[in-house]
């Protein structure tokens, strides 16, 4: 059965800035309100997209040409969406050779990390797949979260798999 939220849902405009991941809406309505706050995105990793700024190419996997993912928390790396393999974060261009690659895109771990910088007295966790490998890990994100009064949680569809989050809102 579905159950009903304690406190009312408040959508907010995401819409950023070119060098934030996070509108000044977002960061307004985290700070006036102080309470669990579950925010969804589609999106794994630091940058979504990473293109060579000297040829205008994306950079992609030198294994099967799939769109690399730049992650960036306790290391950096580039990560295949399709097979998975990772690389390392120096990687030259594969098409000119270029070390100008520049990554654009918003995902799980560039909002953990700007609500770190920005908000740093809320308690935030990652739920994504990336994040929380393990059974182990992934409910213990969940009862950090759960114990928390006003924890902010960052997820992908992994979110929307846990009927029990819709008791801590």
């Amino acid at each position: 059965s579905r159950k009903i939220p304690l406190s009312p849902f408040v959508l907010v405009d995401m819409t950023s800035s070119k060098d934030e991941a996070l509108s000044r809406d977002v960061y307004q309505a985290l700070s006036e309100t102080p309470k669990k706050t579950l925010i969804f995105t589609t999106r794994k990793g630091f940058y979504t997209f990473v293109y060579c700024r000297d040829c205008h190419k994306p950079a992609l996997c030198p294994s099967c040409k799939a769109p690399l993912v730049l992650y960036s928390l306790k290391k950096s790396y580039f990560k295949c969406r399709k097979c998975g393999t990772e690389y390392d974060p120096h990687m030259q261009c594969q098409h000119c050779a270029g070390w100008n690659l520049k990554g654009y895109g918003i995902g799980t771990q560039r909002i953990y990390a700007e609500i770190q910088r920005k908000l740093p007295e809320r308690p935030c966790w990652i739920l994504d797949e990336t994040a929380v490998s393990s059974p182990t890990k992934r409910r213990a994100v969940l009862q950090a979260f759960s114990n928390s009064s006003d924890g902010i949680l960052v997820g992908t569809e992994m979110i929307m798999e846990e009927a029990s989050l819709s008791a801590d809102i």
